[in-house]
């Protein structure tokens, strides 16, 4: 399935044919595609980005937008919109979205990469830097530069939690361990894209590379895969912890006491789930912490 056949299912039904004008315009490959060998990457990343965002709440500024951008690019030829962009461009050079869009159009991989960078330093708190991130990503990976292109995905996840491209970078983010040679760190990432949004295409794709891998190599990874719980106080005297795992029940969780012990005496830690992603486990602790005032931490689980 196509990346635009993804993003269409979440379209609204009147935006539908307006996306298929655009589709004739520049053809994608299917997703899977963007990461066999050199791939036309303004074309591809240009109509695949503008098909996640203009899904998502708008960002607009008085400025140009990407209503804007979609209409030149359905009236003109990608030549005639870039230079139409440098344009705007030369009369707003402090404009964010002059900016990004200027970008976006320049056919030279290398020299946007430069442009995008120069949009990391200038327009840091804008509505275009997490834009700005994925394309870097996006390009490191088109280049072979898998580590790069991670380190990008993973800053735009650690800093933008809320960018409609959160889920993106986080699946792609799992691309560029699995293309780089690291099972382990993919797995994780995949597992949790398939837990984190389980009816989005992010999810669906994450299940095929899963289905992908080798059983004898899966199973491996499976083993090796870190559980994560919920940790409520640690205490010396075993009646204490029990107290507290009973409360913990009153509340309907699955506690359990487990003991740890030390040099001089034990301790007797609570614990609440198991979890297979820290995700799962942050959000079981935030329930947690809306409920009772002990100290709550996530930690591995241990045998």
């Amino acid at each position: 399935m196509s990346c635009f056949a993804h993003m269409r299912k979440s379209t609204s039904t009147r935006h539908a044919a307006f996306f298929k004008r655009m589709y004739r315009l520049v053809a994608l490959p299917p997703c899977g595609a963007l990461f066999r060998g050199r791939v036309y990457w303004l074309k591809q990343s240009l109509i695949f980005l503008l098909i996640v965002l203009f899904t998502a709440p708008a960002m607009l500024q008085a400025q140009i937008t990407d209503e804007e951008i979609i209409k030149l690019l359905a009236q003109y030829d990608l030549p005639t919109v870039r230079a139409k962009v440098a344009g705007i461009y030369r009369q707003r050079p402090s404009s964010a979205p002059a900016a990004y869009w200027r970008a976006s159009m320049t056919e030279d991989g290398e020299e946007a990469a430069e442009l995008f960078d120069e949009i990391l330093l200038r327009f840091r708190n804008s509505d275009f830097a997490d834009r700005a991130i994925y394309r870097l990503a996006q390009y490191h990976f088109a280049r072979g530069n898998y580590n790069t292109a991670q380190k990008y995905f993973f800053d735009l996840k650690q800093r933008y939690p809320k960018s409609p491209l959160y889920p993106a970078a986080r699946y792609f983010a799992a691309k560029s361990w699995l293309a780089a040679g690291q099972a382990d760190s993919a797995f994780v990432e995949l597992n949790a894209c398939v837990q984190s949004f389980p009816a989005s295409w992010v999810a669906q794709l994450a299940k095929e590379d899963l289905d992908g891998l080798a059983p004898e190599e899966l199973q491996k990874l499976q083993a090796a895969q870190p559980r994560y719980t919920v940790q409520i106080g640690a205490y010396s005297k075993r009646n204490n912890a029990l107290k507290q795992a009973d409360k913990l029940r009153d509340l309907n969780y699955q506690a359990e006491v487990v003991e740890r012990p030390q040099e001089k005496e034990s301790m007797h830690l609570v614990w609440v789930g198991n979890f297979a992603s820290r995700e799962e486990a942050d959000r079981v602790a935030d329930d947690l912490k809306k409920k009772i005032r002990e100290s709550i931490q996530i930690v591995i689980r241990e045998p």
